[in-house]
C-alpha cells in the first residue's frame, strides 16, 4: 500500500492520512468525554464514585437496602439537571456529608453492640 518512492511528499502525505484515520478511529471509540471539558469529566467521575460508595454503604442501613436504594436514587435524580459547577460541587459535598453520617451511624451501632455484649 505504501509507496516508497523518491518523492518524500507522497510518503509524508500517506503518513498524515494514516495518522488521521487512527485518530478518527480512536475518537469514534470514546464516549461523550471528548466533548466535555476536563473539569466536567472529573465532576462526573466524582458523582458516580459517590453514588457507588453510598450504594455500598447502604447495604447495611438499619431500615434495609430496599428502603435506602429508592431514596438514594430519588435524591440523585433530583439533582441530575444541575449544570453549574459550583452547584454540582455543593451537591457532592452534601453527599459526602451524608456518607460520613451513615458511616458514623454504623460505628455507633457497632460500639453499642460491643458495649452491650461486654458490660451487660
Amino acid at each position: 500500500m505504501l509507496e516508497y518512492s523518491n518523492s518524500n511528499r507522497r510518503f509524508s502525505a500517506l503518513d498524515k492520512v494514516i495518522n488521521l484515520l487512527k485518530v478518527i478511529k480512536e475518537c469514534t471509540l470514546c464516549t461523550n468525554y471528548c466533548k466535555m471539558p476536563n473539569s466536567q469529566v472529573t465532576l462526573q467521575y466524582q458523582v458516580k464514585n459517590l453514588y457507588k460508595r453510598l450504594l455500598f454503604i447502604g447495604r447495611e442501613y438499619p431500615l434495609g437496602y430496599s428502603y435506602f436504594h429508592p431514596r438514594l436514587k430519588k435524591a440523585f435524580l433530583k439533582n441530575r439537571d444541575l449544570k453549574n459547577e459550583d452547584d454540582i460541587k455543593k451537591a457532592i459535598e452534601t453527599g459526602e456529608y451524608v456518607y460520613k453520617e451513615i458511616e458514623t451511624l454504623y460505628y455507633l451501632k457497632k460500639y453499642r453492640a460491643l458495649k452491650k455484649s461486654y458490660y451487660d
